[in-house]
């Protein structure tokens, strides 16, 4: 494509736009700890910490990654419950369940 890549500059701004907030870049740097890509090293708790904020704006790639984390006693159950909690108040969803009866 002729442009040079320079990895260290892009996970630079991706680091700058996490810091600012953006959902996407928390995601992405999740995912660069997680797999030790472009990194000194692989860091399990750093890498949940990008996912757990991302999932907790309502990222479900980032939730997705934790059930994972989860299922493989990499996080703790209540640790996800909680995550999962705030992505569905982030998402709008209401976590009650319905409170009806079909007995009425």
């Amino acid at each position: 494509d002729g442009l040079r890549r320079d990895m260290r500059l892009g996970i630079r701004l991706i680091e700058c736009a996490a810091r600012m907030g953006n959902v996407f870049a928390h995601h992405e740097l999740g995912l660069l700890y997680k797999n030790g890509e472009h990194t000194k090293r692989q860091d399990h708790d750093l890498s949940v910490k990008h996912f757990s904020y991302a999932a907790r704006c309502g990222f479900e790639n980032s939730l997705q990654v934790l059930r994972g984390h989860a299922r493989r006693e990499r996080l703790s159950v209540d640790e996800f419950i909680e995550i999962e909690k705030a992505y569905k108040e982030a998402n709008g969803e209401d976590d009650e369940e319905s409170t009806t009866s079909d007995d009425d």
